[in-house]
């Protein structure tokens, strides 16, 4: 029997794989976006406009039940037409042969609820995000420069599924894709074009390159490296000893990266011994942030700046439950090329180091006092020292 760890492990080899894929956008459009960018975008989505709403919405729940719909039915969930015409026991088929029930028992029963919230649109919650997503999907393809405005307003907004929102900046952001195409017609507030300029930053976040490859090769974006750490807290919150504020934590790990969509991604090998260079990356980042929340209407700014903040500063049980899923992410991830062949690593400048950090179990991991964290710290470790042996590379 596998041991818990090992079973959520193996669903994110598959969450891993299928967010690196880039599939080809339907309609007028050839532009390609990866899963992991169409997720990502989605997520900041609900994070944006989550202050602006009247009624009383979970950020959370409305982050999950993105993930989940852009994972285990993304065509249903982003394309509000294939779903319309779906029944229960169409659903209930189509529930029975997903991934989730590879999670372990204490984790399956939420995810299959929600995922089942998700994709039936009984609650005026997943009525919202689902509207975030077709707006997404819309967003991405009229900002496509093969995009025909000749014929601008065709599909763009619909109705069936607006009229059961009445959260006006819903509304106003659906607007906007009429006001991008033909301004004369459509005006929007400063608010929520702010937001959406917002989203250019998220366009550059979702491109930035780290070091580590992916399993099919290629470099991995912080698109995919954030999605996956959501999913982390997902799987493993359930199973912590600790409660810890949600709310705090999925914003943390949204905001922890975003200042690289100005500074790009300074890898911890090009650091390594250079108080210099960590010294600059310090306030090349400040300044991004800065720079960020000055741009940004608020309250959100608020919220990035502060979940931005607290990561940095490790400030709450949170920032350092996220600082920990970021760590132990990109150690698993860096595993992951070829089946695990590891000497790429030695490549970069001091890479060398990477294979030391590999194998150094973090006091930061231990001071938690997570049993599930450290559990999943020891199957990295070891995961790490079979690829090192593997690859016959001798640490020194």
């Amino acid at each position: 029997m596998k041991s818990t760890i090992s079973a959520i492990v193996d669903v994110m080899k598959n969450i891993e794989i299928f967010y690196s894929q880039t599939i080809p956008q339907k309609g007028r459009t050839k532009r390609e976006e990866s899963n992991a960018a169409r997720c990502l975008k989605l997520c900041f989505l609900c994070f944006m406009i989550h202050p602006y709403l009247h009624g009383k919405f979970n950020l959370p729940k409305m982050l999950k039940l993105a993930l989940l719909g852009s994972w285990l039915a993304p065509e249903t969930f982003f394309d509000y037409n294939v779903v319309k015409g779906m029944q229960q026991k169409d659903m209930g088929t189509l529930l029975s042969k997903l991934e989730i029930y590879k999670l372990p028992s204490a984790v399956a029963p939420n995810v299959d609820e929600l995922l089942t919230e998700a994709l039936s649109q009984k609650s005026n919650i997943s009525k919202l995000v689902r509207a975030l997503a077709h707006w997404q999907t819309r967003y991405s393809e009229i900002m496509s420069p093969t995009f025909k405005k000749s014929k601008a307003s065709d599909g763009l907004l619909n109705e069936v599924l607006l009229e059961k929102i009445k959260e006006p900046i819903i509304h106003e952001i659906y607007a906007s894709l009429l006001g991008i195409v033909t301004p004369q017609q459509q005006e929007v507030s400063p608010i929520t074009e702010n937001l959406l300029e917002f989203l250019q930053v998220v366009e550059k976040l979702c491109k930035v390159e780290r070091d580590n490859l992916k399993s099919s090769g290629g470099k991995e974006t912080d698109d995919l490296h954030i999605i996956k750490v959501l999913y982390w807290a997902l799987f493993l919150t359930p199973l912590c000893q600790h409660t810890m504020d949600e709310n705090a934590l999925y914003r943390i790990i949204l905001a922890h990266d975003i200042v690289e969509a100005r500074t790009g991604d300074i890898p911890l090998s090009v650091q390594y011994n250079n108080a210099a260079m960590k010294l600059e990356k310090i306030q090349r980042e400040q300044e991004a942030i800065r720079y960020i929340r000055a741009t940004t209407p608020a309250p959100f700014n608020n919220e990035v700046y502060n979940a931005f903040d607290a990561y940095e500063n490790k400030e709450s049980r949170e920032a350092e439950f996220a600082w920990a899923l970021d760590k132990l992410d990109a150690n698993w991830q860096a595993n992951l090329y070829n089946g695990g062949d590891v000497r790429y690593w030695g490549e970069y400048e001091n890479g060398a180091i990477y294979y030391h950090l590999a194998i150094t179990p973090k006091s930061q991991i231990e001071q938690l006092e997570e049993p599930i964290i450290s559990e999943l710290e020891n199957y990295i470790i070891s995961l790490s020292q079979d690829n090192i042996r593997k690859c016959e590379i001798k640490v020194s």
